[in-house]
């Protein structure tokens, strides 16, 4: 009786068949009794095919690869195949262009000279004559002699005649020719000529589409006539008067501060003793700030500690402290930063951040300038700096960042004093 047989899995790799513990690979021998009973029936076959010392586990691998390499190869071969009979054909079509082209381009010359033959004065049976098959010397004259062919008699010799016409035609040709490359060169500038003109006339277009709105823009002035009385009059009239209160209040204002900078009064004074608030006005600090500031006189100003003082009026804006502090330090000088110091002055000058880092850098100041941009430091306010400030509101803890910016704020103020001296 057979003994009931157990289903294992084939022992061959990627085989998904299932071995039943028999099969031809039950013999003796190292190779069988390694694969008894673990193979499947088509594992089996194969052994059996093959025979225990070629056969292999990874007979299906390797047949997978082979096959792999063989679907590759095909494909390679149908692909360079497919590339051969594409390449043929489009040979094949430039050829047949060629000719085609080649044979339009002989129709054409024949029939063009034809044409200029016609010009020249050869009769039509003259040319096709001409252009039959070459004949020798006895053909030539068999068609003379049976009167194919006219025979001219002296001097009228028709063939002379036909000779010396057909003679004129390559110089013909050449003067087409020099005609054609006349023509190319005119096209080539009528292209150009009408290139710029299609930019004349992008550009006219602008130029009118501006010009409309600044007609529009006019209209509105129309009813000038009618109207400048009523309304431009007294816009006219109110720019005169601040003009000439502008004029004596800054007139009495330089007078006071290059004479008792002391005397400034406070801007709630009622004399018409210039204002302390006319300079701060004058050195652009914001009207809210004046308006903290109205109490205070030249003579306070002067002798204040401002950073106290701007604690006292509550003066937040660290930027409006350095302006008070720089414009304090003017008065002590009894200047302000007129047209003149500042064209001596270029720290001063410098009215942002900006403008100073390219002041700094020319003069090969160092230091990280990007402080100056984050804190809104113009040349006037970097002049008011202290080293206080260079630790507490700028951060700056490195003792070799600190010299350098102390450094630059030094040579700044020598251009200021410098600037102030001359002036």
């Amino acid at each position: 009786r057979m003994a009931a047989r157990k289903m294992l899995e084939c022992a061959t790799t990627e085989c998904k068949n299932r071995s039943w513990g028999w099969g031809y690979a039950s013999g003796s021998g190292s190779t069988g009794s390694n694969y008894q009973g673990k193979l499947c029936k088509e594992c089996n076959v194969e052994y059996a095919r093959v025979g225990p010392e070629e056969f292999s586990l990874e007979w299906k691998v390797n047949r997978r690869i082979q096959e792999e390499k063989v679907r590759i190869q095909q494909e390679e071969e149908e692909r360079k195949e497919q590339e051969r009979i594409r390449k043929e054909k489009e040979l094949a079509e430039r050829e047949e262009k060629r000719k085609i082209k080649s044979i339009q381009e002989r129709s054409d010359f024949i029939d063009e000279l034809n044409c200029l033959m016609g010009q020249c004065g050869i009769p039509e049976h003259i040319i096709n004559i001409l252009q039959q098959q070459p004949l020798n010397k006895e053909q030539i004259e068999t068609q003379f002699t049976n009167g194919c062919v006219r025979l001219g008699l002296s001097p009228a010799y028709i063939w002379m005649d036909v000779y010396q016409k057909l003679s004129k035609i390559p110089k013909i040709v050449e003067t087409h020719e020099m005609r054609k490359a006349q023509l190319l060169d005119e096209i080539s500038i009528a292209h150009k000529e009408l290139k710029e003109l299609d930019e004349r006339k992008r550009k006219l277009l602008i130029k009118v589409s501006a010009d409309v709105k600044e007609v529009q823009q006019l209209n509105k002035l129309k009813p000038w006539k009618s109207l400048h009385e009523e309304i431009f009059q007294p816009l006219h009239i109110a720019a005169a008067t601040r003009m000439e209160i502008e004029k004596e209040l800054s007139d009495k204002l330089m007078q006071q501060v290059h004479s008792e900078v002391e005397d400034l009064a406070a801007a709630d004074d009622q004399t018409d003793t210039p204002k302390l608030s006319h300079v701060f006005n004058a050195m652009g600090v914001p009207c809210e700030v004046i308006q903290k500031l109205t109490p205070l006189d030249g003579l306070e100003f002067i002798g204040c500690d401002v950073d106290k003082m701007c604690e006292e009026y509550e003066v937040n804006s660290f930027q409006d402290r350095k302006d008070l502090v720089y414009i304090q330090s003017m008065l002590a000088e009894q200047a302000l930063p007129d047209l003149n110091h500042l064209k001596l002055c270029k720290v001063c000058a410098a009215s942002d951040p900006q403008e100073l880092t390219f002041l700094l850098v020319k003069c090969k100041q160092t230091f990280h300038k990007d402080i100056l941009v984050r804190h809104n430091i113009n040349g006037r306010r970097f002049l008011a700096l202290t080293l206080q400030d260079i630790r507490d509101q700028f951060e700056v803890c490195d003792r070799e960042e600190v010299k350098k910016l102390r450094s630059a704020i030094s040579y700044m103020m020598k251009i200021h004093k410098a600037a102030l001296q001359a002036t």
